[in-house]
C-alpha cells in the first residue's frame, strides 16, 4: 500500500533546506529541561512521599510517566514556547501506510510553530544496575537510529532511580557512552549529564547528523539519593 502524506507532512513538509538548528527556537531545549525537572520536583513533594512500598507496585515505570506529565501541564501558564505532548504519534517513523506510528513517552512541540516537530523524552525505571541497559537501548534504537523523532537534533532520557544508587548508574552510563556537563550551567546540581553523537542518517532523509542527548537521572527512593 503507497505510502500518502499525513496533515503534518503536507503543511510541513521536509527537503533538503530544513535546519533542525533554526527550526527550534533559542533555548528551547533548556527551557522544556528546566520544566521537566521543576515538575519532577512538584513529584518529588506531593506525590513520591505518600507511596509506602515500591515493591508491592504493578506499572511502576507508567504510573510515574503519566504522573510526571500530569505535573508538567499542572505549570503550565499559557505564556511558554512549547506545549507538552503525550505519546505523540511519530508519523516520520512509520514503515507503511497502514503500520501505525512510533510514539514518545512524552515531549513538547513549538507552540505557534511547526506542529510536526516534537522535542521527545523517553523514561525507564531504573531499579538496578542491569536496568541500564534498557535505558540506553532507547538512545540506541530510537534517537541514534533516527527511529523517534529524526527531525529534532536532540532529545532526552529519563532515569528514574529506584533502590540503586546515583553515582553507580551515572558510573554505568559513562562506561558505555561518554558523557558531558557542558552547556548546562542552568541546571547545575542537577543529575544532568548529555552525550554527544553523530547520526547514520538514511539516504534522501534531511534529519540532522550530529545529535545530542540529555540524561536525567532522577531518584525516587531515599536510597538512590546521590553521595555527592
Amino acid at each position: 500500500m503507497r505510502r500518502r502524506p499525513t496533515i503534518h507532512e503536507q503543511v510541513w513538509p521536509k527537503d533538503s533546506s530544513f535546519d533542525s538548528l533554526r527550526a527550534w527556537p533559542a533555548n528551547f531545549g533548556m527551557q522544556v529541561l528546566e520544566r521537566v525537572w521543576t515538575a519532577f520536583d512538584t513529584l518529588q513533594v506531593g506525590v513520591i512521599p505518600y507511596v509506602s512500598d515500591w515493591s508491592d507496585l504493578e506499572h511502576v515505570e507508567r504510573s510515574l510517566t503519566d504522573l510526571h506529565y500530569d505535573k508538567i501541564v499542572e505549570l503550565q501558564s499559557g505564556e511558554e514556547p512549547f506545549l507538552p505532548t503525550r505519546e505523540v504519534p511519530d508519523f516520520e517513523s512509520r514503515t507503511s501506510a497502514s503500520a501505525m506510528p512510533r510514539t514518545n513517552d512524552f515531549g513538547f512541540k513549538i507552540r505557534g510553530g511547526d506542529l510536526s516537530l516534537v522535542w521527545p523524552l523517553e523514561a525507564k525505571v531504573i531499579s538496578s544496575l542491569k536496568r541500564v541497559a534498557d535505558y540506553l537501548s532507547d538512545l540506541n534504537s530510537k534517537y541514534l537510529a533516527c527511529k523517534s523523532s529524526p527531525f529534532s537534533h536532540e532529545a532526552g532520557l529519563i532515569g528514574y532511580l529506584l533502590d540503586v544508587k546515583c553515582d553507580e548508574v551515572l558510573l554505568r552510563i559513562e562506561q558505555e557512552i561518554a558523557l558531558t556537563s557542558e552547556g548546562l550551567e542552568l541546571l547545575a546540581g542537577r543529575l544532568h549529564r548529555c552525550s554527544d553523537h553523530e547520526r547514520n542518517v538514511p539516504d534522501g532523509k534531511f534529519y540532522p547528523s550530529r545529535f545530542r542527548c540529555h540524561h536525567l537521572l532522577m531518584p525516587i527512593s531515599a536510597q538512590s539519593q546521590s553521595n555527592n
